[in-house]
């Protein structure tokens, strides 16, 4: 069990723990820069008409509704609001049809969507 002291300062002190003289200490990851392409198009007022991430290109004709084209593989999402708020998201990839309600907490801040939705 590892409990916490604090020294004079306020600052918290850990316990030395036990090492294993016989392991290899372990080298520190270090994260692989990624690299890729974008490219975003606009209308002339400003709204966002088109992107191209990585080669998938995205249509975005209005605010509640967009395409995705990645190759052969096209899904639409469409953006079901109430107000200002988007309570769902309808997903079309083929014949693929899901429903995905948006749930948010008294703070307003949504998250992910319920189990079994």
């Amino acid at each position: 069990m590892w409990r916490r002291r604090w020294a004079w300062t306020g600052t918290p002190v850990r316990p030395a723990l036990a090492q294993d003289p016989t392991q290899e200490p372990s080298p520190t990851p270090t994260a692989t820069p990624v690299t890729g392409q974008a490219s975003y198009l606009y209308d002339g007022d400003g709204n966002l008409a088109r992107g191209i991430v990585n080669g998938v290109v995205t249509f975005y004709p209005g605010r509640h509704y967009n395409r995705e084209v990645d190759g052969a593989n096209v899904t639409v999402k469409k953006f079901y609001n109430l107000g200002n708020t988007t309570v769902a998201v309808r997903t079309v990839q083929g014949s693929n049809d899901t429903l995905n309600w948006i749930l948010g907490d008294h703070a307003e801040r949504s998250g992910a969507p319920p189990k079994g939705a």
